[in-house]
C-alpha cells in the first residue's frame, strides 16, 4: 500500500506499491474499460467488482477451512479454527519437535523458566521465548509448550 512521508511540511504519497495494489488497479481499469464513463455506470461497475472480490474472499475462507491438517494433535485441535493453515503447520511442527526431543525445564524465583536440551538453552517468561522461531513468527514455540507441559497446563491456559 502507500506510506506517507513529509517534504517541507507537506504530506506526500510515495510511488512504492505492491503487487496486490497493482493487480487491484489493473482490475479497476478492466472493469471501467474507458475513461469516458458516466458516474452512475462507474459506481455500478465498482459495486459489481466489490461483490466479486467479496465472493472470492468467502470462497478462499471456505477452502482454507476445508484444507486442515489431519495429523493435528489433540492439544492443538482448537487452534485449527483460530489460525491460518500456514501458522497451524508451523505450530504442529514445533509440537512434534517438542515431543521428539528431551528438554529440562527449571523455574527461578521470578517465574522465569530455563528450557535446556543437549544443544541449547532458552529463557521463557510468561508467553515469550527468546528463540528464533518465537521472536521471528510470534507464535507458540516448542519451549513454551515444554513450560506448559512442566506446569501441567494446556495451551489455552496462557495469559493474554
Amino acid at each position: 500500500m502507500f506510506f506517507g512521508y513529509q517534504r517541507n511540511g507537506v504530506m506526500h504519497l510515495n510511488n512504492h506499491t505492491n503487487n496486490r495494489l497493482e493487480r487491484y488497479h489493473r482490475s479497476l481499469k478492466a472493469v471501467t474499460a474507458t475513461s469516458r464513463i458516466s458516474p452512475g455506470i462507474l459506481i455500478e461497475k465498482l459495486i459489481s467488482l466489490d461483490r466479486v472480490i467479496y465472493s472470492k474472499i468467502i470462497h478462499s475462507d471456505f477452502d482454507q477451512r476445508l484444507k486442515t491438517r489431519k495429523d493435528v494433535p489433540d492439544a492443538l485441535k482448537e487452534y485449527s479454527d483460530k489460525v491460518s493453515s500456514f501458522c497451524l503447520n508451523l505450530i504442529v511442527e514445533q509440537y512434534f519437535l517438542m515431543k521428539k526431543n528431551e528438554y529440562d525445564v527449571k523455574e527461578d524465583l521470578e517465574n522465569r523458566f530455563l528450557v535446556k536440551n543437549t544443544h541449547s538453552e532458552y529463557n521463557v517468561f510468561k508467553n515469550a521465548c527468546n528463540c528464533g522461531f518465537s521472536t521471528g513468527f510470534g507464535l507458540l514455540c516448542r519451549h513454551i509448550m515444554c513450560v506448559l507441559q512442566f506446569l501441567q497446563k494446556s495451551i489455552f491456559d496462557l495469559e493474554q
